[in-house]
């Protein structure tokens, strides 16, 4: 019962459109330079970041799992954007294109404001 609330829950458009981001933000670090990158910055205040989590087609859980997960990395993620090149030497301009747009996302606060209201 609780699986079919939720997942019509997630199917409002302005919660399924945020969640959409969440999914986009956590894919976009799920490789294994910027993981990498991420629980360097971790380390150095003795924390681990989470691993992102993507959400799974049938499980509601999957989906607050991709929620938490993106959460838990707020600050690495911030720190790393902040201080780190995120964006290798030789890149593309697609590649360039969605730093930009990570970049943005990340540092902005009616993002992790509205993240907390899902």
């Amino acid at each position: 019962m609780t699986n079919l609330l939720v997942e019509n829950i997630m199917k409002l458009p302005v919660l399924q459109d945020h969640f959409e981001i969440v999914k986009e933000i956590n894919q976009y670090w799920k490789t294994d330079v910027l993981m990498g990158l991420l629980q360097s910055i971790a380390k150095q205040s003795n924390q681990q970041a989470a691993a992102f989590q993507l959400p799974g087609n049938t499980r509601w859980q999957g989906k607050l799992n991709t929620l938490d997960s993106n959460i838990s990395n707020k600050i690495y993620m911030q720190q790393a954007i902040l201080e780190k090149d995120c964006l290798p030497e030789k890149s593309d301009a697609e590649t360039t294109k969605k730093y930009k747009r990570m970049r943005e996302i990340i540092l902005n606060e009616k993002y992790w404001m509205k993240i907390l209201e899902l």
